[in-house]
């Protein structure tokens, strides 16, 4: 056996044990604009959650307190509502160059809401 053999193996085992395992999980969500109610979403590990550092709650709007470096607006997220659950997801990238800082959000929550638990963890 060749001395380099092992050496090749150790270097082609990993890349082709890792392309066949993943998987892609589909997802039914019914859209109106950046709220989602969804009836089937499953979460992957690929998908970072937003941190929340601040909610308010008043009649039907929802205020979020969030990072943004400057370019951060209500349309960078979406709202997934599924079932009495909430998950906040960033959909558009905050690139710009300013110290960041926390801001405030405003969002619509749907009249078929009541109570609602939030999937995103919260940060000081």
């Amino acid at each position: 056996m060749n001395r380099f053999t092992p050496f090749f193996i150790s270097l082609i085992l990993p890349v082709t044990g890792c392309a066949t395992s993943y998987i892609q999980p589909s997802a039914t969500i019914q859209s109106s604009e950046n709220v989602q109610l969804a009836t089937n979403v499953q979460h992957t590990a690929k998908v970072k959650l937003v941190n929340i550092h601040a909610l308010e709650v008043k009649d039907k709007t929802l205020r979020l307190q969030v990072m943004s470096n400057g370019c951060t607006k209500a349309e960078s997220f979406k709202l997934i509502w599924q079932g009495d659950n909430l998950t906040v997801q960033r959909v558009k990238p905050d690139h710009c160059r300013r110290m960041p800082h926390k801001i405030w959000l405003k969002f619509e929550i749907p009249t078929q809401i009541s109570n609602f638990n939030m999937v995103n963890k919260f940060e000081r």
